[in-house]
């Protein structure tokens, strides 16, 4: 796997041409956070027609084992839930797997720039983030409707 260091921090990024889980070949960083980094990639299996996806990692630097293991746990719970989900505002998840102590979840790619980016291109405030928010808002409150918790352990 070739990565290259992300400056100021231990982890590295993915390195473009790097081929994950043999199939999802990294184009190039989308985003990095202090949990990981997010990079654009082609999934290789349909060869006539390669799908463009986002690739999100996530950085397991926890020294204690009993925290990277709740924090491997927390990943393939959040990975679950998230491909349970379907609401036009939320990307669709393709796949997640862990590979070299690293791990990744596949999503939908979707095109456009980040609101960070967005709102810094603007020379005066636009009212469009809040119609954003408004309808992100809309798509939690969707989402935490629709997951079902476990029945209590307690007997009624």
């Amino acid at each position: 796997m070739k990565t290259k260091p992300i400056q100021g921090s231990t982890p590295s990024t993915l390195e473009p041409g790097t081929l994950l889980a043999g199939r999802y070949l990294i184009e190039g960083v989308l985003g990095i956070g202090g949990m990981g980094a997010v990079y654009s990639a082609r999934d290789q299996r349909f060869r006539a027609a390669p799908r463009r996806c986002a690739v999100k990692e996530m950085f397991n630097t926890l020294l204690d084992p009993a925290a990277r293991r709740q924090a491997v746990e927390s990943f393939e719970r959040e990975a679950n839930i998230l491909a349970s989900l379907n609401h036009p505002a939320i990307p669709k998840v393709f796949d997640y797997f862990s590979e070299h102590d690293r791990h990744y979840l596949v999503l939908e790619y979707i095109e456009g720039q980040d609101l960070g980016r967005y709102i810094a291109q603007r020379a005066r405030p636009s009212r469009q983030p809040r119609q954003w928010t408004g309808e992100s808002s809309s798509a939690m409150c969707w989402n935490t409707s629709t997951i079902t918790r476990p029945p209590s352990s307690s007997a009624t």
